[in-house]
């Protein structure tokens, strides 16, 4: 439940989940898609991958030195049981993002502080755009510390 606070804005956004077999359909990020290393450790970062800074002469050091700097969080992180994809730019659509088909929309949940009028907008949105997505909502548990998850 960390994770609402620290990525949907103290429970006030929401999450996607996706469907990872009908993203892996997906050209765009089915390669792309790569777990984070959890560590103590800063990642080693020697020579060789220092040579990936020039990505045109060495291509193979480039990829290196992304998944150093992008693809490790420190060990206290492994909850979130992370994955990420890099997606090179040249890849995106011209306004830097790319599309995902609806079919990889499994559901949507609105955290438990969403605005009523934010919450109105966004379930509209689903309704348009992705009709056959399932949405739940998170409720606070009355007697526990945990989060209810209600589907809508």
């Amino acid at each position: 439940h960390l994770m609402w606070s620290h990525y949907a804005q103290n429970h006030t956004g929401i999450m996607f989940e996706i469907d990872i077999e009908k993203l892996k359909e997906c050209t765009v990020i089915a390669n792309t898609l790569k777990k984070i290393k959890y560590t103590e450790q800063f990642p080693e970062i020697t020579f060789e991958i220092i040579k990936g800074m020039n990505e045109e002469l060495f291509p193979e050091e480039a990829k290196k030195l992304f998944e150093a700097l992008l693809l490790t969080k420190q060990e206290i992180w492994n909850y979130e049981n992370e994955y990420r994809s890099i997606i090179p730019i040249k890849n995106l659509a011209e306004n830097g993002l790319f599309s995902l088909p609806k079919e990889c929309f499994k559901s949507v949940t609105l955290g438990c502080a969403m605005q009523e009028q934010d919450r109105n907008k966004i379930l509209c949105m689903i309704h348009n755009h992705l009709p056959e997505t399932s949405i739940f909502e998170n409720k606070i548990n009355k007697r526990n510390y945990s989060l209810d998850h209600l589907k809508v």
